[in-house]
């Protein structure tokens, strides 16, 4: 395993990260405990987890991922300062919930002291979530900043960033931070894939690594699935759960897909390992964050650490039309 390190985090964190997202939910709690053991076996120390809304088709009852991942570390028993805990905060119970107190009952599902890493929902999604509530984009920021500052104090945070967030919007951010001295975020989480690969190319996302020390997480790096070619058979799209969502199967991704199953092909290599690799030639990328069913699944995302000895980082790159 590679490893990088995120401001504030005393522990190097693996370039591999194992993501609960809405998997979890629709798993069994060995089959979870098995995939969780085995990214600690190889060497991935870096657990992303957040309060999700409940996965279709989950029956009522079954525990958000939270509690999840909580049993699952209870059970495998690594001590605690051998791996990261990132979790997020949503805007749907706030104002009625401070951060601070979400985050509380956060580490009470996860019966943790502190998690590593939080993650703020981007600002602007405020609006959405609570049309009703005027805010001031500035001062809800300073907001933020002020009561990471105050949770990195308390040790119940070692270091905050935002999720979701475009470029543009990190720099603003950085920009209000700043002007009111206040505690800078560490990461941003960010949508990275071929298929979206506008954190390889993004000047302000280039400029506050390099300047300020922002680090990336990469999501979504499979496209929604798309890149690991299960959609490129037409019976495939109707049972696959990107069904009802066509327009996200549209020529360029598809043409994508192929050229990368292409090249997967001939270098004897998973499509996955591939586009995951994608993000991490880019320095500022510390962790690529992805899901796993199954003990094989895992295995086979390891492989993406592989690719960089293949020497074909241009012709991935160049899937994408991103020179970095």
């Amino acid at each position: 395993m590679r490893f990088r390190n995120i401001p504030g985090l005393s522990l190097a964190t693996s370039e591999l990260s194992i993501g609960s997202w809405k998997t979890f939910e629709a798993m069994e709690f060995d089959d979870i405990v098995a995939v969780i053991d085995a990214c600690f076996d190889a060497g991935i120390n870096f657990i992303d987890d957040c309060r999700y809304g409940r996965a279709p088709g989950v029956p009522g009852g079954i525990p958000t991922t939270e509690v999840i991942v909580g049993r699952a570390l209870r059970a495998i028993g690594r001590h605690r300062n051998e791996y990261a805990i990132a979790d997020k905060l949503w805007w749907d119970q706030y104002p009625r919930l401070s951060l601070r107190e979400q985050l509380l009952k956060a580490l009470h599902r996860l019966d943790q002291e502190y998690v590593d890493l939080l993650y703020v929902d981007r600002p602007d999604r405020l609006a959405t979530a609570h049309p009703e509530i005027t805010f001031d984009y500035e001062a809800l920021v300073v907001s933020i900043a002020e009561e990471m500052a105050a949770l990195k104090q308390e040790g119940l945070i070692k270091a905050y960033g935002f999720a979701n967030s475009k470029p543009e919007a990190i720099q603003r951010i950085f920009s209000i931070v700043e002007t009111h001295r206040l505690l800078a975020p560490a990461v941003a989480q960010i949508r990275y894939s071929l298929v979206e690969p506008e954190a390889a190319t993004s000047l302000e996302l280039g400029n506050l690594h390099h300047s300020r020390g922002l680090m990336l997480t990469a999501t979504t790096t499979m496209a929604g699935g798309i890149l690991s070619g299960k959609y490129l058979q037409p019976q495939a799209r109707e049972a696959g759960r990107l069904s009802d969502k066509q327009a996200a199967l549209d020529e360029r991704s598809m043409s994508i897909a192929r050229n990368l199953a292409d090249l997967a092909r001939r270098n004897r290599l998973p499509a996955t390992a591939l586009a995951m690799s994608f993000p991490l030639q880019n320095p500022s990328v510390a962790s690529v964050v992805f899901g796993a069913r199954t003990v094989d699944q895992v295995k086979e995302n390891l492989r993406a650490l592989e690719v960089e000895s293949f020497g074909i980082d241009a012709e991935i790159r160049a899937l994408a039309g991103a020179n970095q």
